[in-house]
């Protein structure tokens, strides 16, 4: 029997919410989609990252800020640690 190999890498908070699935998965959530066509060719990183995504667009204010420039605001960082258990992180 062959196992799939699930390689764990640590990343920051802030590399998480730039990373474009995430942003797809906060903009779909707040703009109240559903997932895309495509959902079921991403990998599995690929997928929690956008799940995340949707958690936090669902949860988070709204008007709330997520990205600055390139990088992620001290403001969605911080929310996403009072709220770890509710996104999953």
């Amino acid at each position: 029997m062959i196992k799939n190999k699930i390689e764990n890498v640590q990343v920051t908070f802030s590399t998480y919410i730039t990373s474009d699935h995430f942003k797809r998965g906060v903009e779909t959530a707040r703009k109240g989609e559903s997932w895309p066509a495509e959902y079921n060719t991403w990998n599995e990183s690929q997928q929690t990252r956008f799940e995340r995504g949707r958690l936090f667009g669902t949860i988070a204010p709204k008007k709330m800020r997520y990205i600055a420039g390139r990088g992620a605001t001290k403001e969605a960082v911080n929310f996403i640690r009072q709220n770890y258990q509710e996104i999953a992180f």
